[in-house]
């Protein structure tokens, strides 16, 4: 039996962050939230490690806790592929 690869879907992001209405960032992403068109973006992880990508961002919701709780955004992103095929390019440290 000969076997090849079908469709490649890179997945998605379900990011969870404390809401700041002055980074540049977040305001990207509400704004791209409203889009069709893929953005480019960039996510250093706690360690360092660097992940470029091309996304489609789905939803920015603003998620409103308790006195005790700070103000949080959910974004959802679909990573997308470039035109040369390239999904998630990484950066390590």
């Amino acid at each position: 039996t000969a076997k090849r690869k079908g469709s490649y879907d890179e997945g998605a992001l379900n990011l969870k962050l404390a809401l700041d209405t002055d980074d540049a960032g977040q305001i990207l992403c509400k704004t791209a939230a409203a889009s069709d068109a893929n953005y480019a973006v960039l996510i250093t992880a706690q360690g360092g490690d660097k992940y470029y990508m091309q996304v489609q961002v789905l939803s920015f919701k603003v998620g409103l806790g308790s006195v005790d709780q700070i103000t949080a955004a959910n974004i959802n992103m679909e990573i997308t592929t470039n035109s040369a095929g390239v999904g998630i390019v990484e950066a390590l440290s």
